[in-house]
Parts: C-alpha cells; structure tokens; sequence
C-alpha cells in the first residue's frame, strides 16, 4: 500500500515486477517502487482539480509535507519532509534534478501543475540512491503523459485578479506518442490581510505582488524497436513574479522577481528479453533571475545564471529468480554567475552506485542493500550506503512491514560557500544517519480501508545554519507518520499526519526545536462522488513555528488550519467531455503568515473549466 490516502483504487498497487520498456519520470534503478520505504503516489484527480495552481498546491495536502510560501500567486515556495529543510529534500523531474545549485531549493511556485501527469512522494533518506541532499526524501514529477489522444482546453478565473488558460494535446501513432502543453497565468497579487500597530489591529492591502507567467513544454516518445525507446522533454517557464520580500510596517516592498528557466532531457533505454535492462540520459537545465528594486533605481539589478549539465547510463540484470543486480554511472557539472558570487563558480562530479534486490520466495522477503559514491570538485568524496526491507506479514499482502537505514550527505550550495559577503568556503557536508519503520495494512470493510503507519529518525552532525554560515554539532529529527483511507463506492475519505520533533544538540541550544519547521502537519478530506458531480471538502493544519533558536512563543508563528472545497461535474455536450470545476481555498477566510510579515492569501474562489476533444 501507498502512503497516500487520496489515489484512485486502481493506482494503489505497488509495481515490483522487472521495469518494462518505458519507464516513467525516473532512472531505472532509482524508481519509486524500488526503494521499497513509504511512498505516495498523486494523479489523476488529485492533480487535475488543482490546474492553474502551481505544484505545491498539490503537496501541501499531503501529510509529512511542510511547504514554505512567503505570499502571494508568485511568492517563492519550497517543500520539506518529515520536518526537515527544504534544501535536504531532492526533487527531479523525469529524472533530471532540479535543485538549484545556487541555494540548494527548487521553487515548486515557478512549475504550474499542468505541467505534470503525476507526482512521487519517497520519504526518508535516500542518498544511496538519488545522490546529494536527498537525506530527507525525494519528490519525483513525471510528464509522461498515459491519456487518450486528443486536446484538452482549460480556462479559469478567480479571486485578485487570477485568470489563466491552458492548452493540452497529446497524439499517439504506431511507434510515436507526442505531447505538447501550455498556458498563461496572471493576477494582480493584491489581498487585504490583518495588521497589528499601536493602535491596535487594522485592515492593509499587499500591493506589488502581481504575477505574469507563460509555460509550456513538448515531449516525444519514438519506439525504435519492440524492446527499445528514445524519448526527449523540453520545459519551459518565463515569470514575472512581483515583490517577493517582506510586507514592513513602511509598506509593501517595491521589488521585483523575475525568472527564465528551461530544462531539456533526452534518454534512451530498453530491455533484452525479461533479464536486463537499461537506460542512459542526458539533460540541461537553465535559470536566469532577476531581482530589481523599483524604488531604488540607482541600485544595480541582481541577476544570476545557473546552469546544470548531467548524463547517466544505468543497467539492471535478473540474475536468477531470487536476485537482481543494478549499476548507475552519473556526471553533474554545475555553473553560477552572479553580481554576489565570484565569477565563473563552478562545480563538476560523477557518482557511481550498486544496488542487489534479493527476494526469498518462501518467506516473501524482499531486501535492498545499496551503495552510492560521489565525488566533487570542491568536495571530499562521499558514500552512502542504504539496505531496506520489506516482508509481507500475510501470506496475501494485506498487511506488509517495510524498514530501512542508511546514511547520506547535503553539499553546501554556491551561496553558503561563495556569497559576498559572508560566504564560509570551509563548511563541511551534512552528515546524517537515517532509519525508518512501518506497517501498509488493508482490509476490506463495507468497502476497502488503507492503512499506513511508521516511525523515523535522522541523526545530522554539521548541520549548516545561520550567516554566516557554520557547522553546528548535531540535530535529531525524531517522529511518526499514519496515514489511513477508506475507498468505498461513491466516496473516498482519508487522513494523514506528520508528528516530527527537530532539535538541537548545539550546545548553546540543546534540546530546542529548529526554527521555521512545524512539529505537526495534517491534512484530512472526503471525495464524495454524486453520479456526475464529485464533492471533495478538505482541511490542512499546520502546527507553531519558531522563528528564532530561543524557541521565544512572541517572536513564533501561530498554528493555522485552512479548510478548502472543490466541486466538480462532467458531462457530455455535442460529443465533447465537458467539466466544469468551482474551488473556495481558506473558506474560513483565517488569517496566517508563513513568516512575520508574510502574510497569505484569505479567502479566494476559483472556477474552471476544461474541454475534451477527442478523435
């Protein structure tokens, strides 16, 4: 069983059998499904019903994941897992990493949901396989697009401003299927939003946040024999995101942030026979920024360039009825230019890994031992070493116990070592030790019911914090997961819930939680479906935030909880398949800040709707 409690019944099993031909959104050996820890997997309706939206809409729902959204339709956002930093999470997008070299972050507010036809969710450490930084879990985002021939056109409107439209259309031939999708969004970015001064607590309105953005992206698939493909993506998102900062007691700030981004992946891979399998890739990825102050324009405009290169080549063998041997090769070369760092930073690895999947018939018993070495130019070499197990406790799966350790590394990024001022070339990585354990159990009852539920740790000494930047001693994130669904005809209700305690073994510190990361997330909905119309309220908690390492309640952000409800229905009309969709985010219209003087959106209605032509 998956963690996630919203799929449909039909996407629930998982897939450990020898990978087919095609392989979806990730590397061979390093799919979800062969990491045998908690995984969710999110598509369907749980993407479609949150188009126009960008990508973090869409995590934000699941429980484990804290997303960090300064404010605003083009506010920078970012994810963690398990109460860890967003910078220890890797997220890639149909294999290819999208974690910045320059910070370390992906901003999930630059990638527009219709960009993608599923999300991954692997939570716990997974250096061993994905690499760098990945201590905490990976997200994958896949664009393999498993519909019906056709065009699918969208449009919407909705609260400040917000209006867009979107354009989908996949073709599908003998030996070719092709895709290619786009839009445009904008709002004007204001809201109103409550304000404490001396005289007490006043309505102000967030200016200057308004926010353009044209997206697309092509892909084509070519089968060049029964047991062979190549494919190749190009991504593309140009973005005027309005002021990212601070909203201050002098008013709403006046600067700009502007993003240019294109990715571009090519792979290849095939299979002889039932036995081996492989696959090599190569990608890009490009991002220019642009951060202008508007009142001050004696000021210089900041602008970064970075610029990713990787390739890998991957093959995996069944050596007999019990073993499967797998081995990666990957290089990475990484690139920055900015006004702030020194010119030309540059960094170039490789990395190899080996993985053994045994699996003991007679008992059920699946085991993962893997090993992962990385090399770096301005870096010490690092290993990590991962072993997993997953056993059945019935002999028909409805209950499985599944566990896992290991040890993995986040590299300090450009700006941690190179920013002047106040970069620390002689930061040491992050080092953590990381184990899990849980039980998937379902059983049917007036219906079938899902059940997900595990504990976790990480151990991380060098943990990078502050600027500048140092290695402090140690932190222990230390928690527990559930996650539970029951899926009956005419409706689905589900919950989940993330408890994780981060603290501090610094010893100025010991004991406090880290700043910023809440202790408890949780998200609860229902998905009622009435004949042609699907009714699905939901509530999101987020529990206190600390924003400072004396763990001071005056300077915290208060726990929040956000209601939401969509509506949908469909029906046919002069042979199209016609779907209209209507969306109250914050229904209680509660007022919350992701940091002080940050404050989000309130109470927002958003209607869609989207047209079907089929051949």
């Amino acid at each position: 069983m998956r963690l996630s409690a919203q799929e449909a019944v039909t996407d629930s099993g998982r897939i450990y059998a020898q990978p087919a031909v095609v392989v979806e959104g990730s590397r061979l050996i390093q799919s979800s499904a062969t990491t045998l820890g908690a995984v969710t997997r999110l598509e369907g309706w749980s993407l479609r019903r949150l188009d126009g939206r960008t990508s973090d809409a869409v995590l934000g729902e699941e429980g484990g994941l804290f997303i960090r959204d300064i404010g605003g339709a083009g506010g920078v956002k970012t994810v963690s897992i398990r109460g860890a930093a967003a910078n220890q999470t890797v997220i890639l997008f149909n294999g290819m990493r999208l974690n910045s070299p320059q910070n370390g972050l992906v901003d999930l507010g630059l990638y527009p949901v219709e960009l993608f036809d599923a999300v991954d969710v692997v939570r716990g450490g997974q250096s061993a396989l994905y690499g760098p930084d990945a201590m905490a879990g990976t997200i994958m985002l896949s664009s393999r697009s498993r519909g019906d021939a056709g065009v699918r056109i969208g449009m919407r409107v909705g609260s400040f401003g917000d209006r867009g439209g979107s354009l989908l259309w996949n073709n599908k031939a003998t030996n070719t299927e092709s895709s290619i999708r786009g839009g445009f969004e904008q709002s004007d970015g204001s809201f109103s939003f409550p304000w404490t001064d001396r005289s007490g607590i006043v309505q102000r309105t967030r200016d200057g946040a308004s926010t353009r953005r044209v997206f697309g992206s092509a892909s084509i698939l070519a089968r060049v024999s029964s047991a062979a493909h190549v494919e190749a993506t190009l991504l593309g998102v140009r973005a005027d995101r309005g002021s990212p900062g601070p909203v201050t007691s002098t008013g709403p700030s006046s600067a700009r942030l502007r993003d240019d981004l294109a990715h571009v992946i090519g792979r290849a891979s095939g299979s002889r026979g039932t036995s081996e399998s492989w696959e090599a890739g190569l990608s890009g990825s490009l991002q220019n920024e642009e951060f202008e102050d508007q009142s001050a324009p004696q000021l210089p405009i900041d602008t970064y360039a970075n610029g990713v290169m990787s390739g890998w080549l991957q093959w995996q063998s069944l050596l007999d009825r019990s073993f499967t041997v797998g081995i990666g090769l990957e290089a990475t070369a990484a690139r920055l230019d900015g006004r702030s760092i020194p010119s030309r930073t540059r960094r170039h690895g490789g990395a190899v890994l080996t993985g053994l999947r045994w699996t003991v018939w007679n008992l059920g018993l699946k085991v993962l031992p893997m090993v992962r070495w990385d090399v770096f130019s301005d870096l010490q070499p690092q290993a990590s070493p991962r072993v997993a197990f997953e056993m059945p406790v019935r002999k028909d799966g409805s209950i499985l116990f599944r566990a896992s350790m290991g040890s993995g590394f986040r590299m300090p990024n450009f700006n941690e070592l190179y920013w002047r001022p106040g970069g620390n070339p002689s930061l040491r990585p992050e080092r953590a030790l990381t184990a899990d354990g849980g039980v998937d159990i379902r059983y049917p009852w007036f219906g079938e019911h899902r059940i997900a539920a595990g504990l976790f740790v990480a151990d991380t000494r060098d943990r990078i914090t502050g600027w500048p930047p140092v290695n402090i001693s140690r932190t222990v994130s230390q928690g527990a997961e559930f996650a539970w669904s029951w899926i009956s005809v005419g409706h689905r209700l589900w919950g989940t819930g993330t408890f994780a305690s981060v603290e501090s073994r610094e010893p100025d510190f010991r004991g406090r939680q880290v700043p910023f990361l809440p202790r408890l997330v949780g998200a609860a909905g229902v998905d009622l479906l009435l004949g042609s119309v699907t009714v699905s309220p939901g509530i999101r908690y987020v529990s206190r935030r600390y924003t400072t390492t004396d763990n001071s309640a005056a300077l915290s952000v208060a726990p929040s909880a956000r209601v939401s409800l969509h509506v949908q229905a469909t029906f046919a009309l002069w042979g199209l398949a016609v779907a209209f969709q209507g969306g109250v985010e914050n229904v209680f219209d509660v007022a919350e800040e992701s940091l002080h003087w940050y404050p989000l959106p309130g109470r927002s209605f958003t209607v869609r709707s989207t047209i079907d032509v089929l051949p």
